[in-house]
């Protein structure tokens, strides 16, 4: 009788022989042969042996060296899969990703995590969030405000004048861009028209929101550098390809350099009272940037949350007050270092056409921002309580990345 040819193994299918501690000769051909295989690969994720990351054997080498066909083996890496232990990419391979649950359940649960969610595990924003809510420490990283200057009385009797004869007006739906009367107080406060005006949950929501309307996968953005964690986050997670302007420098001839030599889709600046640096730009800079935007064609996202902390001179007008054509400059701003981080309310002013779409993007997770806050902040701006208790002055240390 002629023998069998052997079999070579490769190099992958050695590799995981080699971490389970198993002899492929010696794997048990009990029936259904798939089901053992899965068990082994279970075992050796469970005590450790296989860790995440580690890629199993292309299904092909895999049956070549247990001598079993390669829908076995297909069989096999589709019940790993959806026991959450292992995810297969597209020309790249299966992967293990997960370790098993404890307790009963019957898959493990951060394998079923959707790959884009597992690009950004950063916990550096809920750990700082966690960290200022905690009343047994004075953490400046938040650039949470003076919360005892916070208007409490007028806004107690704002709330109780809306909950007496607003109630509906308070407590129903509300439109996603916002309360037309706080748009219209935020423009007339602030500057633009109400039209231009999307309320939010807070700036956060802003960047979130603005990443996915503007950047594809790819796409290069200019940041200040050193600059705020959670724009970079928001960017990242997003696709984008982050350059740095060193805000400090402020070299508006570097910043031009960056423009040709990444064509970005768009600038991030923090430009009055910089998050880290503190930094405020001058008028003649912030006209020059506003000239390169126009004439590379780049719109500018300009982060504004910090201009109402000024102590001394007022700084120099916005980007967005100085944007002339008004169609070049996207402004980002928040009550979160005005008033109270709690309130989570913040808004974005840009051209009809952007608030539109970024409405159209926000009510897929927020049909609308809370109306109580809404009606009672505008109350306060109306009112004139607004501009009393912004002049106690607040941190502006903030959140901010080395990168």
């Amino acid at each position: 009788m002629a023998r069998q040819p052997r079999h070579k193994q490769s190099q992958s299918a050695i590799g995981l022989f080699s971490a389970l501690g198993v002899d492929p000769s010696a794997v048990p051909r009990a029936r259904p042969l798939y089901r053992r295989l899965v068990e082994i690969v279970e075992r050796g994720v469970a005590r450790g042996a296989l860790h995440a990351g580690f890629r199993l054997p292309p299904e092909r080498d895999l049956a070549a060296a247990l001598r079993v066909s390669r829908a076995t083996i297909v069989a096999a890496y589709r019940e790993l899969e959806a026991r959450g232990l292992a995810r297969a990419y597209v020309g790249r391979g299966t992967f293990i990703c997960a370790r098993p649950d404890p307790g009963s359940a019957p898959f493990a649960w951060r394998g079923k995590v959707s790959a884009a969610a597992l690009q950004w595990d950063d916990a550096t924003v809920r750990d700082l969030v966690a960290h200022a809510a905690d009343p047994s420490l004075l953490s400046f990283a938040a650039g949470q405000p003076a919360l005892e200057c916070f208007p409490v009385e007028a806004f107690q009797r704002a709330v109780d004048r809306i909950l007496t004869h607003e109630t509906a007006l308070a407590l129903r739906l509300g439109p996603t861009e916002g309360q037309p009367s706080f748009r219209a107080a935020i423009a007339d406060r602030f500057g633009g028209r109400p039209e231009n005006i999307l309320i939010l949950a807070g700036a956060q929501q802003g960047l979130d929101l603005l990443s996915r309307c503007l950047i594809d996968p790819g796409d290069a953005v200019i940041v200040d550098r050193p600059g705020y964690l959670g724009a970079i986050g928001s960017f990242r997670t997003a696709g984008a390809r982050l350059v740095g302007w060193d805000i400090r420098r402020a070299d508006v001839d570097e910043l031009e350099d960056l423009m040709l030599r990444y064509r970005p889709k768009l600038l991030y600046v923090n430009p009055t009272h910089q998050n880290p640096t503190g930094t405020t730009l001058p008028i003649r800079i912030r006209r020059e940037i506003i000239e390169l935007a126009e004439r590379y064609r780049v719109p500018i996202i300009e982060d504004d949350t910090y201009r109402e902390l000024s102590l001394g001179a007022p700084p120099p007008p916005s980007l967005y007050e100085l944007d002339e054509v008004g169609t070049v400059v996207i402004r980002l701003n928040s009550f979160a270092k005005m008033l109270a981080p709690g309130l989570r309310l913040g808004w974005i002013s840009a051209v009809p056409a952007i608030v539109e779409q970024l409405a159209l993007i926000k009510q897929r997770v927020d049909p609308h921002t809370q109306n109580l806050s809404q009606l009672a902040v505008g109350e306060l701006i109306e009112t004139g309580a607004f501009g009393a208790s912004r002049c106690c002055a607040a941190s502006t240390a903030g959140a901010a990345t080395a990168w």
